[in-house]
């Protein structure tokens, strides 16, 4: 059986879905989690909106235009 299930939870489709597909008006990324959610791939798709915080938690902040700020990775 498939389901397609959408969600902006990347850690909730990380831990529990076998593959997932990263979109952003097109196909970024189709696969199994830990190869689809890769920094190059999230960067693609959320742009500079994307915070990896130190934990490896996943953010999307949306408060600002993508190019007012830059792509924030703390480690």
């Amino acid at each position: 059986m498939t389901a397609i299930i959408s969600t902006h939870d990347l850690n909730l489709a990380a831990a529990r879905f076998d593959a997932v597909i990263l979109l952003n008006k097109e196909l970024v990324a189709y696969g199994a989690p830990q190869e689809v959610l890769k920094h190059e791939n999230l960067a693609r798709a959320f742009g500079n909106s994307l915070l990896v915080m130190e934990n490896g938690l996943l953010m999307v902040d949306e408060c600002c235009q993508p190019e007012e700020k830059p792509l924030k990775i703390l480690d």
